[in-house]
């Protein structure tokens, strides 16, 4: 069974402890937590913000972590803050960062900080509050991004050790890192991140992490591959794969089964008979290739082999993680429960007394947005919702990413918009867009009070198995119950809902709830609307 996982109490922590012992010794900390919460307190005042004392507690947390990793005391563990959105979980690291680089510039004895990044637009948002100057910082992403990486100490145009080692402050997004790592590397061998000759101390990684990364593929998607592999003259490959499609098919739910390597043409060479669904599904199988999968039958998929690849670095913690919808998710609890290397801070939510929120139970997943008369039903209702509305107050509507060009929601929805005003003595108010995939770490819509969101993000059965395998570093031999991986699954649902409706204005905290006004529409079909986190 799925069990919670306890709450890290500040001042029995090791870490607190070791904080504690670590002053007597060494006094160039003794103000640190001190500073930054009284550099906090004037930033809240600033802008009306009062966190309840409970949040308080939160916020030290994050202080005390970052603390303890520029101490060096943290222990080899990822340290999760849940608190909800508008809190000031980014504030916190704004400030700790300041007098973190206080602390460097007053003893010469600098702790180094990578601060790992969701979406590169993050970067100079975080660079300007911080108010880094050239010499306290470097961006370090994909070379194509020479204007970010010129941020800063900029590229370097020399060889060696390279100029970002002698930033205190490095920016990086979490892709780079899993790229590195991809490659065979632990977080001490990754010298692009290094600061003064060694590994930061002080790491931050902003919004969801994973601490592993799944791989589902059917008997029927293997399947498939043995009419171009028979054309191409592969026969022993073909009639290999034939053999291992049967057993799947032949074998129980909940066995063990063995990926052999069926030495497969390799997808990257120009003469391989595959086409583009065809080398995706033989680089899933080379990833699994020599390994043993978790078997699994789905009512709607047959035969199913689920594996997962460990996508972090070995030596990555200590790590602090911000993820507002971590409360939500069960894979935290999982990662805990199955990896024990995972600490919750304290993470008190907040109410949401000042949200609206209603439900129009209509199909409008992947498969209704492939029917034209769905999705214009869809859109007329989305329409008729816009037209209810205040027309001073912009609106913020979530669709899904067209598959096809026919099937642009956004523009359908435009088009039935404009169609129900042409009778209205007044415009329609401002209407703003986000597809699924870019609903998270987007703040540019925080004064929108109206969220639409059209359709939920889902996956299959074998997938949220995987991932909640995943999430608990299970073992093929290792089994969860349906109701198990139905929770695993809602518990996702719900965080990526949250995650969509935070990029409104439902993201601020006005008195330990939501700005007045805010509302929040959903459109998808299910009966237990309560059990995916829309629950006042």
């Amino acid at each position: 069974m799925i069990s919670p996982i306890r709450t890290a109490a500040d001042p029995n922590t090791y870490e607190g402890a070791a904080i504690a012992r670590t002053r007597l010794r060494n006094s160039d900390y003794k103000n640190f937590s001190r500073n930054v919460e009284a550099a906090l307190r004037e930033r809240f005042l600033g802008f009306g913000h009062a966190p309840s004392p409970e949040h308080w507690s939160g916020l030290r947390a994050i202080i005390k972590t970052i603390e303890a990793m520029a101490l060096g005391v943290a222990g080899p563990k990822y340290f999760l803050s849940a608190l909800p959105t508008g809190m000031g979980k980014t504030t916190t690291l704004i400030e700790a960062t300041k007098e973190l680089i206080r602390v460097g510039q007053r003893t010469g004895n600098a702790a180094g900080i990578i601060i790992l990044t969701n979406t590169l637009d993050q970067i100079p948002v975080l660079v300007q509050q911080m108010e880094l100057a050239d010499d306290q910082f470097a961006v370090r992403v994909g070379k194509t991004h020479e204007e970010l990486n010129s941020l800063g100490v900029g590229e370097d145009s020399f060889p060696g050790e390279g100029r970002h080692q002698s930033a205190q402050v490095l920016f990086t997004t979490q892709q780079k890192l899993l790229a590195l790592r991809s490659q065979g590397l632990n977080f001490k061998h990754m010298r692009s991140f290094y600061f003064q000759g060694r590994p930061r101390s002080v790491r931050v990684w902003d919004e969801a992490i994973y601490p592993a990364c799944e791989i589902v593929l059917s008997a029927d998607d293997i399947d498939r591959l043995k009419s171009p592999l028979a054309k191409a003259g592969y026969k022993e490959q073909r009639d290999a794969l034939e053999a291992f499609v049967a057993k799947m098919k032949n074998s129980p739910t909940g066995d063990e089964i063995d990926i052999p390597d069926f030495n497969l043409p390799n997808s990257s060479d120009d003469a391989a008979p595959y086409d583009e669904k065809d080398i995706w599904i033989v680089d899933q199988l080379a990833r699994m290739s020599e390994a043993t999968a978790h078997l699994r039958h789905d009512t709607s998929a047959g035969a199913v082999a689920l594996y997962y690849e460990e996508i972090l670095p070995v030596d990555f913690p200590p790590l602090l993680v911000l993820d507002a919808s971590g409360s939500l998710r069960l894979s935290y609890e999982m990662w805990n429960q199955g990896r024990h290397n995972l600490t919750m801070l304290p993470s008190p939510g907040k109410t949401y007394r000042n949200l609206t929120v209603r439900h129009w139970r209509h199909a409008a997943g992947k498969t209704a947005h492939v029917r034209n008369e769905t999705r214009s039903r869809l859109a007329a209702g989305v329409a008729e919702a816009v037209a209810q509305a205040d027309p001073a107050d912009p609106i913020l509507i979530i669709v899904r990413k067209p598959a096809k060009p026919y099937q642009n929601m956004e523009q359908e929805i435009r088009e039935a918009v404009e169609k129900r005003f042409v009778n209205e003595n007044h415009k329609p108010p401002a209407l703003e867009f986000l597809t699924w995939g870019r609903h998270l770490a987007v703040n540019d819509y925080a004064h929108v009070k109206h969220v639409i969101v059209v359709g939920l993000l889902r996956y299959t059965a074998s997938q949220a198995e995987a991932m909640a395998r995943a999430s608990g570093g299970l073992k093929p031999t290792q089994h969860l119950t349906e109701p198990e991986i139905d929770a695993f699954h809602r518990s996702e649902i719900a965080h990526h809902l949250f995650q969509a409706a935070g990029r409104g204005a439902i993201r601020k905290a006005v008195d330990g709830d939501v700005p007045i006004g805010c509302r929040l529409d959903v459109i998808f079909c299910d009966q237990r609307k309560r059990s995916i986190g829309l629950s006042r």
